[in-house]
């Protein structure tokens, strides 16, 4: 943007006619100049204290009923702006998008929802993981240089750039099977690509157990906690998850499950493709957009919102419609806290969106909005109502 396309969107701006589309690009011009020198010569200081001034009355006074959460880069004070709808709904809306701006600390108001909590902020999770060999030696894989980390049989595991781990097979099919495990601790998560080429990606505190070579009438893994599975097909070696009690068997897809301990049911969601999930004797088939929810014997199909089933594999949370109760596991596992409730919580329905680098102060403040109330004590989140 040029200095005479920017002072047009100024007087826009300033006369009330700018659009939707031309405020967004006067954002992002100031969202980019907090970082790069050479773009504020443009302006004069008073010029972009009144721009960023202006920006905030613009955004104070529109209106509608969904609440909007606005984070702050980490190199600028964080602010949060909300507006929350009067309607008597338990539906409350959280975000329909989180947008991040760099503004000025001195010339901007704090415009925070309530007071930041007085407590050194908790990091989110990241990649981290242990691979567990056939012999029992560990590699901490988040700390591993890149190229080769060990030979299993007729493989080798190699740790690549982009930070995932990859088995190369040999020709040599024979001898017996040695299984790995990939572990992902509280906070962590991690990506890896099978002895097929399949990939997986294990949310926090799960696990993978698998082959080094596939070899035989199936591929055969076992998983817990939650994994997204990108799988190869193959119709003479079809691919089979095995969570607690139940099978999954690929026909070509990509699917989610999640079955930890905690959650109240295991639940497979069809992305694509064609899939079974085998309860006992009960063998039920999944189109995409549907999600099997066993429980004990019983299985039922549903509907399924897969952006917000996988969301957590592309770095966000999303919730559509859940309960306090729902976001907290998510939270708790994330960021390797504990969740403790007190008293008599309200039962609402909340829906929206927040980053997964988000710190926990910031994740927070974001589920504050629906009305729920915090105290943190070290590690621990007290939920009071």
């Amino acid at each position: 943007m040029n200095s005479d396309d920017l002072r047009i969107l100024l007087e826009k701006l300033q006369t009330g006619t700018i659009s939707d589309d031309e405020r967004r690009k006067l954002e992002a011009w100031d969202q980019l100049a907090e970082r790069q020198e050479g773009l504020t010569p443009l302006l004069t200081e008073n010029e972009r204290t009144e721009l960023r001034s202006r920006l905030w009355n613009n955004i104070e006074t529109r209106t509608n009923t969904a609440a909007t959460v606005i984070p702050f880069s980490k190199n600028s004070k964080r602010k949060l702006y909300t507006r929350i709808t009067a309607a008597a709904s338990v539906l409350i809306l959280i975000t329909a998008g989180i947008i991040y701006y760099w503004m000025n600390r001195s010339t901007q108001p704090d415009m925070a929802v309530r007071q930041p909590i007085q407590q050194q902020d908790i990091q989110p999770g990241g990649d981290k993981a242990i691979l567990t060999l056939a012999d029992g030696t560990t590699v901490q894989l988040d700390n591993a240089k890149n190229g080769m980390l060990a030979i299993q049989g007729n493989a080798t595991i190699l740790k690549l750039d982009n930070g995932q781990i990859a088995y190369n097979i040999g020709t040599d099919q024979s001898g017996a099977l040695q299984y790995n495990t990939i572990t992902t601790p509280v906070g962590g998560q991690f990506k890896v690509i099978l002895p097929d080429g399949s990939k997986v990606t294990l949310n926090a505190a799960s696990s993978l157990h698998y082959p080094a070579q596939f070899i035989g009438g199936e591929r055969k893994v076992t998983l817990t906690g939650e994994g997204y599975f990108e799988i190869v097909h193959n119709d003479a070696q079809p691919f089979v998850v095995s969570v607690k009690n139940i099978e999954v068997h690929d026909l070509g897809t990509e699917f989610n499950i999640n079955a930890y301990d905690d959650e109240p049911v295991i639940q497979t969601t069809l992305v694509s493709g064609l899939a079974n999930v085998r309860n006992g004797s009960e063998i039920v088939n999944l189109q995409p957009g549907k999600a099997a929810r066993v429980k004990g014997a019983d299985t039922k199909v549903d509907d399924a919102d897969t952006g917000s089933v996988t969301a957590w594999k592309n770095g966000l949370f999303q919730f559509d419609n859940a309960d306090i109760e729902t976001i907290m596991r998510q939270v708790a596992r994330w960021y390797n806290v504990e969740v403790v409730y007190e008293g008599t919580i309200a039962r609402k329905e909340i829906t929206g969106k927040a980053f997964r680098n988000s710190t926990l102060q910031e994740m927070l403040k974001i589920i504050e909005l629906s009305g729920i109330h915090f105290k943190i004590e070290g590690r621990k989140i007290i939920i009071t109502g």
